[in-house]
């Protein structure tokens, strides 16, 4: 099946959000969806690199930095891993293994590389910010989709003209088919500012503080308020970190989901054993979440190498019920 190549295109910029149009990655033009779902040109991705995550009766999502993926560099380095090829195959085999229906990424290094992910996943699609550095480089966000339980509206560039968000958060209205009624909610991914200095950390409280207001206002208005906010916050649940969350520590609206395993003393960043990356939800998915909290599936323990192969994150993930 020849897949066509969609990068979503800024269509307008309203209060800071961008509303991107175009065909989700991994769906061709109509005349061309003839081959089935499972002819994706590539080997059935293996499922059996780790356990799955929920069941078939659960909604499974998750959030995960894959490290300027895919060439995996740090920072401060050009040189790429050896083989990237290699880890696009792995990554495909790891989403398919965990069994995980939506996935929020970070720091996509390259459009194709995350388009073969889509196409490698039978029967899922995914859209991809089109948000680009000053020079031309890029750290995009994306989501994911398992397209036979979920129909997508489009996304959404939110905070775009901000100096606060390096990254605009990237939005994504979902409706999950699967038992029961309908569900709609929002998927809103993140990645903040990194660092240890007292100015990113300021930065990240002001972006949190932002996204807050943007969220209070759906959660109070007429808008959607089953939202799920997921991603890289660069930011611990610790003392330190305290500013940062304290918008989203109302109870009454919000909980931050990690903080469970930040307590039971888990990690999502290798290179510190820090938990870094969270998911919030707002108070009307409860019935959905009921007593589940997140998980950091323990992939460094599955995959050789898994640093150097994978990323310095591990994802975290919550499995939604459809009450």
């Amino acid at each position: 099946m020849r897949i066509s190549r969609a990068l979503l295109v800024v269509a307008l910029v309203v209060d800071g959000a961008a509303a991107l149009t175009g065909c989700p990655i991994g769906t061709p033009p109509d005349d061309e969806r003839d081959a089935g779902p499972d002819d994706t040109g590539y080997p059935a991705p293996r499922t059996d690199l780790t356990d799955a995550l929920g069941d078939d009766d659960t909604l499974d999502l998750a959030a995960w930095n894959l490290k300027n993926f895919p060439c995996g560099n740090e920072s401060y380095s050009t040189v790429c891993r050896d083989d990237q090829a290699g880890s696009v195959e792995l990554v495909t085999d790891l989403i398919a293994s965990l069994a995980l229906d939506v996935l929020a990424v970070e720091e996509i290094g390259d459009v194709e590389a995350f388009e073969e992910i889509v196409q490698r996943l039978p029967d899922h699609e995914g859209v991809l910010s089109t948000d680009e550095y000053f020079d031309g480089t890029y750290q995009k966000i994306g989501v994911i989709y398992d397209a036979t339980l979920l129909e997508a509206g489009e996304p959404v560039a939110l905070f775009a003209s901000s100096d606060d968000f390096p990254r605009p958060a990237f939005q994504v209205e979902l409706t999950w088919t699967g038992p029961g009624d309908p569900l709609t909610f929002l998927v809103i991914a993140l990645h903040l500012k990194a660092g240890e200095t007292s100015a990113d950390r300021a930065e990240r409280t002001r972006a949190v503080a932002q996204l807050e207001q943007y969220v209070g206002n759906l959660v109070d208005g007429a808008g959607q308020d089953n939202v799920i906010v997921l991603g890289d916050f660069n930011e611990t649940l610790d003392a330190e970190g305290g500013p940062v969350f304290q918008p989203l520590r109302d109870g009454a609206r919000y909980t931050i989901q990690t903080q469970t395993n930040y307590d039971a003393g888990e990690e999502t960043f290798l290179a510190s054993g820090a938990i870094l990356d969270h998911i919030v939800t707002t108070a009307a998915l409860a019935g959905a979440i009921g007593g589940a909290h997140s998980q950091i599936p323990r992939l460094q323990y599955d995959v050789d190498d898994y640093r150097a192969r994978v990323s310095d994150h591990l994802p975290v993930a919550l499995s939604l019920a459809n009450p």
